[in-house]
């Protein structure tokens, strides 16, 4: 069955707290956080330590998109997450993100950009990994429509998969509405991450 995960971009602390209230009361038991440097995208969310000083018994993925993500790690192990996702674009070496963060003793994701082709991920790494992000949308900002693109990619990443025999698992963010959710599904994902709409969308699914 496919994963519903909610998602939060935000600048607000007291907006972030809020929503991690409302999905806590409503028995979800993930929460997919984005994490947005400025200098990534033209975007700036609230900052790790301001999460870090929010007690929730939620599953945190932290979504990484920011400049050299491996500087990020030590902090993002402060808000206790389950996962850590980062963004390949401004990442140095994918083998020194993924070993850091099992080092801190996490698991770990790599997510990939709308524009980025999944060749740009590193084979060494794929074994290792928990998950893939595939973004629908060009990571940074909510709001945005789902690009088919995304769907091309999944095949790509289900095939890059069985060549090295890895068992990471698929997830789409961005632009997942009611109108594509069953098309991802079947076209391989295991996962999507909604923002906007995610009451809605549990309750169609369910």
């Amino acid at each position: 069955m496919l994963e519903i995960i909610p998602a939060v971009l935000t600048n607000s602390a007291e907006e972030l707290e809020m929503r991690i209230r409302q999905l806590e009361d409503s028995g979800v038991k993930r929460l997919h956080l984005d994490v947005v440097d400025g200098e990534f995208a033209d975007n700036q969310t609230v900052s790790l330590e301001a999460c870090a000083g929010i007690e929730t018994q939620l599953q945190l993925d932290i979504h990484l998109m920011v400049v050299e993500p491996a500087l990020w790690i030590e902090r993002a192990m402060e808000t206790s997450p389950d996962r850590i996702i980062a963004q390949i674009e401004r990442m140095a070496d994918q083998e020194v993100f993924v070993g850091k963060a099992i080092e801190a003793g996490v698991r770990v994701g790599l997510a990939v950009d709308l524009e980025t082709p999944i060749e740009r991920l590193d084979p060494m790494v794929t074994s290792e990994i928990d998950v893939v992000l595939l973004m629908g949308v060009r990571a940074g900002f909510g709001g945005q429509e789902f690009n088919r693109i995304a769907l091309d990619k999944i095949e790509k990443l289900i095939q890059l998969r069985e060549s090295e025999s890895a068992n990471f698992k698929i997830l789409v963010d961005g632009g997942v509405d009611k109108e594509n959710i069953q098309e991802i599904e079947e076209t391989g994902a295991a996962g999507v991450v909604v923002g906007h709409g995610f009451e809605e969308m549990v309750k169609n699914e369910s």
